[in-house]
């Protein structure tokens, strides 16, 4: 009796240590999914929004209000 008691348990701890590795090892790719999307997400984010923000001062003042005025004395003839 005490034999059987044992496989049992011995049987239901196998099972729980096969229920814990699976659920451990898809917790841990789940995981690593979650942060490879939030790298590339940050990554874009640095890409493409810095280098943008980077690159706006660089455009002359002077130029910007030159394409400004021409632009305004071509929408509206009645100013001339």
């Amino acid at each position: 009796m005490g034999l059987r008691h044992f496989d049992f348990l011995s049987i239901k701890m196998t099972l729980f240590l096969l229920l814990s590795l699976v659920f451990g090892f898809s917790y841990f790719c789940t995981s690593i999914i979650v942060i490879k999307f939030v790298v590339v997400w940050i990554w874009k984010y640095i890409s493409f929004c810095v280098p943008n923000a980077m690159a706006t001062p660089s455009v002359p003042r002077s130029a910007m209000a030159t394409l400004h005025t021409q632009t305004t004395v071509i929408d509206s003839p009645l100013a001339a």
